[in-house]
């Protein structure tokens, strides 16, 4: 490979083989790789070699899933639970300094929690409290978390109790 990729191939058919990276592939990285027939099919076997190329997937935010969620230990307070689906695993410390939740007062504090899915992370707002007038919020990250290279920003809305 192409720049070089540490790893391990096996035939998992007749037909296919994979190759396995030793480390994560590093996100928008193109790749050229030469599949050696000789090697792979034998010196009997009258085949050529076979180059191929590929592109890692840049990384993306692929979801955000969450909403408020009332807090039973005090009336009208709620927190704002959600998940973040990247394509590619994050750095939980990164994330943490990256991100922003953005409300009506200016930043707030955000708790972050890997999940079981590498790629995934699950968040929480500090304590927020539900009035009579709806509340804006804003949830952020810079643009290194999308192929685009662009901002993220995600409206939210607290609506009046």
């Amino acid at each position: 490979f192409d720049p070089a990729i540490r790893g391990k191939a096996r035939w998992v058919s007749p037909r296919l083989l994979r190759f396995e990276p030793e480390e994560q592939l590093i996100p928008g990285t193109e790749y050229k790789g030469t599949l050696i027939g000789k090697i792979a099919l034998g010196e009997q076997k009258n085949v050529n070699d076979f180059l191929f190329s590929f592109k890692v997937a840049e990384q993306e935010i692929l979801s955000l899933q969450g909403d408020f969620a009332a807090q039973s230990d005090a009336r009208n307070t709620l927190v704002y639970k959600g998940t973040l689906q990247f394509a590619q695993t994050v750095d939980p410390e990164q994330l943490r300094r990256d991100i922003r939740f953005i409300g009506p007062t200016g930043r707030m504090q955000l708790t972050l929690e890997t999940d079981d899915i590498e790629t995934r992370i699950r968040f929480q707002s500090e304590s927020l409290t539900r009035t009579s007038k709806g509340k804006n919020f804003k949830l952020t990250l810079p643009a290194k978390y999308t192929a685009l290279r662009k901002h993220w920003e995600k409206a939210l809305f607290l609506p009046v109790f």
